[in-house]
């Protein structure tokens, strides 16, 4: 068992009397020295008694508390956890653009071409540069294809005078046409 000092049981004036009573001590190697003197005087003026409390007692939980309450409380640390770390991250990569933005900014002079700061200023600002030509070749070649043809190409009429597409063999072989020569006229 761990005895701890009973502080309100002490007889402060015993535990001056046995200090004064040392021998006077001078320098820092002395510092071992006093600290025993203190410990002593403590020892022959303070009583222990032993802990009521084992700090190596295993601790017992309260009886409502469940694996959910422990996976409730385990499952709050680590998403606050994830969140400090996101809000740091946030904070560093914000004081690391603006840091960056700032010597962008002190390097500039009248030389700089205009092209370059409105590029770094749409990078700084998270704008998206998007492509202009589509990359799914059928949609852009659908579009080249109707520009190409007059528009009666891909019609026919019918009896009843309604207007339908041709058959899809003739309108993907027609795709694959203009698809060749837009390649040939490195439009893609």
């Amino acid at each position: 068992r761990i005895k701890i000092w009973k502080i309100e049981k002490a007889d402060w004036n015993k535990y001056q009397q046995y200090l004064e009573n040392t021998k006077e001590l001078e320098g820092i190697q002395e510092y071992t020295k006093l600290i025993q003197v203190i410990n002593k005087a403590a020892e022959l003026a303070i009583p222990k008694i032993t802990n009521p409390e084992n700090p190596n007692k295993q601790y017992k939980g309260k009886p409502w508390w469940i694996e959910n309450c422990q996976s409730a409380v385990d499952a709050r640390k680590y998403y606050y956890g994830l969140y400090m770390a996101d809000a740091s991250a946030k904070r560093i990569i914000k004081q690391t653009k603006r840091a960056s933005w700032r010597q962008f900014c002190g390097s500039l002079n009248h030389n700089t071409p205009m092209k370059e700061v409105w590029k770094k200023l749409n990078i700084y600002k998270n704008r998206k540069q998007y492509n202009k030509i589509p990359l799914e070749r059928e949609v852009w070649t659908d579009r080249f294809h109707e520009k190409l043809s007059p528009f009666w190409a891909n019609t026919k009429y019918t009896s009843k005078g309604a207007i339908h597409n041709l058959d899809e063999m003739t309108v993907q072989g027609s795709k694959a046409i203009v698809g060749c020569l837009a390649q040939d006229l490195l439009i893609c």
